[in-house]
């Protein structure tokens, strides 16, 4: 990873992430700081406590340390500690390491790094930046160093500096495109030198003429706080230049944000039903509302705007339009639009939540090149297609700053790990491509997963067989009892009865959570399976009787030597994780049927 950023805007993609950690009842306080240098110096490392510790952030984030040093988000793994004081990728990659003189490593740059505990030694005379609300740096020691004072709960002291060493070793690997939310200023070095990439703009939601000097796609998430926070600069924009500027409309929602996948949806099908205008007004109201995107919101608004309310809920339970989106996220990856908001402006990427003043000079810029070119003869009408006639497909891949350690192919990599032979399953055994899931029925990433696995079987048939292996996380209260009368509904009837448990429970995450209780609500969806004694199925979760499967599958993750998060897939003993867009399965399942047969 190339580390860009100026001093001001990686302290702001830091602090973003860092500052949500503020959290009521404080029990202490920690201070971070950090100053990146390219100092070769050695320094030893240092031997790290692994405590335990599981943090929500007010935005829903989770970050959590298990005793064996995985580390997730949300989740979803994001990489190892390990004891002496590294934190590796998931492809064993090192990203940071603390150091003992307190310095962090970040991927070979030296990074000042300190904890002050107020009950250890005292911050009286630790010059630091309290950052609330996150937006802006209210202060910078003469130094050079970025501080962030961090209320702590429920920490022991041992592990104060492991929380912050996890925490700000995943801000400073989120920065360039930030994860949660952009960058406030760009480099100054990029107005000039960003590639020209052809960016298609057909299909999705348009504001503008067709034939405008300077069409703008703009890839956003609605959960997003910086995408929320451009869109009074893009009524601006549109205010300013009127018939000259076109703005498009992508989905890119990221992958911890909860709500964003559905919050997407619901806008596609007020398109659907209301065309360009009606997408537009619930765009509107689902930034001036991202505190409230669940569902029963999501109705409100939908029946605010007039939408038919029986179409828009067979959509959102039927995912209608979630191809469309993911078509769109595998868009913004393949343009190197990493993070939200971002920008192209007549094929230039422009990164984050940007001033007007930064929006003028790259528009008249563009429009400037746009009059040029229609008063050399080029008609408006079909324009921007031909400013991009010769524009590359792809973003180049980034060019690190120093040259990376080689690093082991693992794309190959294949766990042996056991078929399922008992597990709900679905297809044939003789089917040249086995994928087996493992999944956490309070997961909302696996919840999103599910359309993308519907299609793999209805794309592939008699090729693929899909295997349900349970991967409770210990952060889920109910996951556990999910997975364990998953098993029992099949025990009962079969594997038919346990994928129909399978689909209710992940179309009503939400419900399970209103219920008086978990149990409650699960046992409410087992009644709706035809057949399915509950009475036995309560005595079945009383008694535990399935516990021991549940382990057992989880067992075998630990056994292949594999780290993961939920969901994750092994095919054919390859793994990819996360609720990945179907093109990322397609690619590894259509190698495997063209490998030959051993």
């Amino acid at each position: 990873m190339t580390i860009r950023c100026s001093l001001a805007a990686r302290a702001l993609a830091c602090l973003a992430l860092i500052s949500v950690l503020a959290l009521a009842g404080c029990g202490g306080s920690a201070t971070l700081a950090a100053n990146t240098n390219t100092s070769d110096r050695a320094a030893s490392s240092v031997s790290v406590v692994l405590a335990p510790f599981r943090v929500t952030l007010p935005n829903g984030v989770v970050i959590a340390l298990d005793a064996a040093g995985a580390v997730t988000v949300d989740g979803a793994t994001f990489g190892t500690l390990h004891d002496d004081g590294r934190l590796s990728a998931a492809d064993g990659t090192t990203i940071a390491t603390l150091l003992a003189d307190g310095q962090l490593s970040f991927r070979g740059e030296l990074s000042t790094f300190r904890i002050q505990s107020d009950q250890l030694l005292g911050a009286e005379n630790e010059e630091t930046i309290v950052v609330a609300p996150p937006d802006r740096l209210e202060s910078r020691s003469p130094s050079g160093e970025v501080t962030a004072q961090v209320p702590v709960v429920g920490l022991t002291e041992t592990n104060h500096a492991t929380l912050l060493f996890v925490v700000a070793s995943i801000a400073l690997d989120r920065i360039g495109a930030d994860q949660d939310g952009g960058t406030d200023v760009a480099d100054a070095d990029e107005d000039t030198s960003e590639p020209l990439l052809r960016v298609p703009v057909e299909g999705a939601p348009q504001r503008g003429p067709t034939d405008a000097l300077v069409t703008i796609v703009v890839f956003s998430d609605f959960q997003c706080p910086f995408c929320s926070r451009v869109v009074p600069t893009l009524e601006q924009v549109v205010d300013r230049y009127g018939h000259d500027v076109r703005i498009v409309f992508r989905h890119n929602p990221l992958p911890f944000h909860q709500n964003a996948m559905i919050a997407a949806e619901a806008s596609m099908e007020a398109l659907a039903q209301q065309g360009p205008a009606g997408f537009w007004r619930m765009h509107d109201i689902l930034f001036e509302n991202q505190q409230a995107l669940d569902m029963t919101n999501l109705e409100s608004y939908a029946q605010q705007l007039g939408l038919d309310l029986t179409r828009f809920r067979l959509a959102m339970q039927n995912h209608t339009h979630q191809a469309a989106i993911q078509a769109d996220m595998a868009l913004a990856a393949r343009v190197g639009a990493r993070g939200t908001p971002t920008f192209f402006l007549n094929g230039r990427a422009f990164v984050g939540a940007q001033p007007i003043e930064a929006f003028v000079e790259r528009i008249d810029g563009a429009r400037a090149a746009a009059q040029r070119r229609v008063a050399s003869g080029t008609p408006r009408a079909g324009l921007y297609d031909r400013l991009l006639a010769e524009a590359a497909t792809d973003a180049p891949a980034p060019e690190p700053r120093h040259p990376p350690a080689p690093e082991p192919d693992d794309s190959q990599r294949r766990y042996t790990i056991g078929d399922g032979g008992s597990a709900p399953s679905r297809g044939p055994r003789t089917a040249p491509v086995t994928i087996q899931i493992f999944s956490d029925f309070q997961c909302p990433f696996c919840s999103r997963a599910v359309p993308t696995v519907d299609r793999i079987v209805q794309a592939y048939g008699a090729r693929v067989r899909v295997v349900f292996r349970n991967y409770p996380l210990p952060f889920h209260p109910w996951a556990q009892e999910a997975a364990e009368l998953s098993l029992e509904i099949r025990h009962q009837r079969g594997d038919a009865a346990f994928w129909q448990f399978h689909d209710l429970v992940f179309e009503n995450q939400r419900a399970v959570s209103d219920a008086a209780t978990a149990r409650d609500g699960l046992l409410a969806l087992a009644r709706q399976i035809r057949g399915v004694d509950v009475r036995r199925a309560a005595r079945a979760l009383d008694q535990h009787t399935h516990t021991a499967a549940v382990q057992a599958d989880m067992d075998a993750v630990r056994t292949a030597g594999a780290q993961i998060g939920t969901p994750s897939f092994f095919i054919n003993g390859r793994l990819l994780q996360g609720a990945q867009p179907f093109e990322a399965f397609q690619r590894v399942i259509d190698e495997e049927l063209a490998a030959p047969t051993p």
